[in-house]
């Protein structure tokens, strides 16, 4: 797991980060309760607020405009893709068929990537 972990709050919303950037760790899925799973929204900022949400049914390829729309260990990849690809990381290989590369952006600062195909590039099963 990654640092820190996630407080537990009674009104079923989003957890707070008590103690810096890694609240949860959406790779392994470890620091949230209540049946919530922990996204991280990779192209918000150098940060990469970390919450805590009641999780959706959306794997690989899905239509989503949130990532609550995404299952756990899956996160909306938006910018005009509005699709679920799942988070990855060197001890988590991306699982989606067709062999998708775990992609880590170079001007983040977070420990994690995504699983995009490169060829041709997109989310979802590759060709």
């Amino acid at each position: 797991m990654h640092d820190g972990c996630c407080s537990d709050d009674s009104d079923g919303g989003v957890d707070a980060s008590p103690d810096g950037p890694f609240a949860c760790d959406p790779v392994d899925q470890t620091g949230c309760t209540g049946g919530r799973a922990c996204y991280s929204d990779l192209f918000t900022d150098q940060q990469a607020p970390y919450e805590c949400l009641t999780p959706g049914a959306g794997t690989d390829g899905a239509s989503c405009t949130q990532n609550s729309d995404c299952a756990a260990g899956f996160w909306c990849a938006k910018g005009g893709l509005n699709k679920c690809t799942q988070y990855c990381d060197a001890t988590k290989p991306c699982a989606a068929s067709g062999s998708p590369t775990c992609t880590f952006d170079p001007n983040m600062q977070i420990p994690f990537g995504y699983c995009m195909c490169t060829n041709p590039i997109g989310i979802g099963t590759c060709p």
